[in-house]
């Protein structure tokens, strides 16, 4: 009946001593995981994606509307452009050569007509 007894008081102690231990780190030492503050927070997106080239603002900072917050590596976009602007030529030079064809099928079809 003793040594139970003894086994229960050494773990009374010994749970007391890491409860005192514990209370008094958690008394010197701030945590900030469960912290709460009040403010705006809202979710941004770019308005294109792509590589980002570089960051102007560190994480919580202050925000306003139309501010540059990262900047985004053109190439891509330029070389895209390059493409759509080429094959915008190709178009344009189709649509004269149907305009040309069109006119050249009226004339010939005045000439079968009169």
């Amino acid at each position: 009946m003793l040594i139970p007894l003894l086994f229960l008081a050494a773990g009374v102690i010994i749970g007391g001593w890491y409860g005192v231990a514990y209370w008094i780190y958690t008394m010197q030492h701030v945590y900030t995981d469960d912290a709460r503050i009040k403010g705006a927070m809202v979710s941004i997106s770019p308005e294109v994606s792509g590589l980002v080239r570089k960051v102007h603002v560190d994480e919580g900072s202050f925000v306003s509307k139309a501010m540059v917050l990262v900047e985004i590596d053109q190439e891509d976009y330029l070389g895209q452009l390059a493409q759509a602007e080429a094959s915008l030529e190709g178009v344009r030079t189709q649509l004269l050569e149907a305009q040309r064809d069109l006119e050249l099928q009226v004339l010939r079809n005045e000439g079968e007509v009169a």
